[in-house]
Order: structure tokens, then sequence, then C-alpha cells
């Protein structure tokens, strides 16, 4: 593989510009999300950067990523899944109707908050991973039970 050598003059140099802090900061908020330095290039030659693209932003929608930080904020789930995993090692975990409907909630929350995630990183959320009623024998409980591995579709030691 041979490299192709560039002439010094066609070479693209850094130009070093000392600004304020205010200035800085004014110049980071016109731009918005494209880099300082496409930007001021983009001004100054009337945008017509035609080498390089801009670099795109991970983030597709802000809108549904608040949503799902304010989501988590609210819903309490990781210190209930916590509190409650605790209690299943300790043996002390007592299976009542309020307990059961607190551990769908928090796996409903926990579902929901990926799918927001997913949606907010523009990805598609598989629907064949999470569970639907039609699963639920006549008592609402999933096979094996409410919280048992074997109600889930999948089980974790099949993946290994």
């Amino acid at each position: 593989m041979t490299a192709r050598k560039i002439s010094k003059s066609a070479a693209s140099k850094p130009f070093p510009v000392r600004l304020t802090d205010t200035e800085r900061a004014d110049l980071e908020h016109r731009s918005g999300s494209t880099p300082v330095g496409t930007y001021v290039k983009q001004v100054l030659f009337d945008g017509s950067d035609t080498k390089r693209r801009s670099v795109r932003a991970p983030v597709k929608d802000h809108a549904a990523l608040a949503s799902m930080l304010a989501r988590m904020g609210a819903s309490r789930s990781a210190e209930w899944l916590a509190t409650l995993a605790h209690a299943a090692e300790s043996g002390t975990l007592p299976v009542d109707k309020e307990t059961t409907e607190k551990l769908r909630q928090a796996c409903h929350d926990v579902l929901v908050i990926r799918m927001l995630l997913m949606q907010a990183l523009g990805m598609h959320a598989d629907h064949d991973d999470h569970h639907h009623d039609d699963d639920r024998d006549d008592d609402g409980q999933r096979p094996g039970g409410p919280f048992t591995r074997a109600s889930h579709h999948r089980r974790r030691d099949d993946d290994q």
C-alpha cells in the first residue's frame, strides 16, 4: 500500500486564534451541534466547506432522552428492585398481591425506559423481547409463576 504525498501547500494547517471565555461561549452557542472549527469555516467561506462532512450528533431526540430520565427519576424502580433482590437472597421476600404489583410495575418501568432510550438513540426496539398478556394463564400468571426464571420467554442459561 502506497501513501499519497500531499504537497505542503495543499495540506490543511491549523490557524490558532485567542478568544476570551465570553467569545468562546458565544461561538459555541452560535455553532449549536456543529463543531466550532467547522462553523467558523462555514461562516468565513460562505458555507463552501466541501471537503468535510459535519459530525452527526449521536443523540437523535433530546426530548425522548429527557422523558426517559424523568421517568427513571420518578419511578424509584432501581431502588425497589435492589430491595427485592436483597429480600429474595435472604429468603425474607413475602410474595403477596402488593409485592407482585410492585414487581410488575418495576419491570414495566424498566421496559419503558429501555424503549425510550432506544428511540432516543435512533434504534428500533425488538418487540419480541417483552411479554404479552396472552402468555399468562387463567389467573394472570406466566407459566412457572410470577417471578420464576421459567416465566420468561428466554432464559439466561440459554443465552450462554
